[in-house]
């Protein structure tokens, strides 16, 4: 839902508010897991795409000079797609590994492979808020360590409309 673009390096960020019900939790069965997991953050079951399908269908329209919001893109960007998560609780060990692979997957079928796409970056919505307040608050050698793999420089967030 931001797009951040400084030069020729553009990252994009989709935040989702997502949970696990009880009952999924507490039946325990990792396929329902990942198989609710995709629908909330991937492509839910009518084909709506959402979280990592969202990302990639921004970068689609760049791609193909569609993106309305920014009429001064180069012909050559660095995408760097971002997943915001609001629940802590589903940000765990073998989550990136997991939609990794599914942005891998849904790259090819969107014949977006070609593109300069950084792997795909999960966070819970507190760490980018740490990152923020780090990067305002603090000495630029301290807050670019912790920011400079994520944002580019001088960078800033741009809300993208409903």
């Amino acid at each position: 839902d931001f797009y951040s673009r400084y030069r020729d390096e553009i990252i994009v960020f989709e935040c989702k508010g997502t949970k696990l019900n009880g009952r999924l939790k507490s039946k325990a069965d990792v396929d329902d897991i990942i198989n609710s997991l995709r629908e909330r953050i991937l492509i839910k079951k009518d084909g709506t795409e959402v979280g990592i399908g969202q990302l990639l269908k921004h970068i689609d329209c760049i791609e193909n000079n569609e993106f309305k919001w920014d009429k001064e893109i180069p012909d050559r960007v660095v995408y760097y797609p971002v997943l915001v998560l609001e629940n802590d609780g589903l940000n765990k060990r073998g989550l990136l590994g997991l939609t990794n692979e599914w942005t891998i997957d849904e790259r090819k079928q969107k014949n977006l492979m070609s593109t300069a796409c950084r792997p795909l970056i999960v966070m819970n919505i507190s760490t980018l808020f740490f990152i923020n307040i780090a990067r305002i608050n603090t000495s630029p050698k301290f807050s670019s360590k912790v920011f400079h793999s994520l944002l580019p420089p001088n960078s800033d967030f741009m809300a993208l409309p409903e």
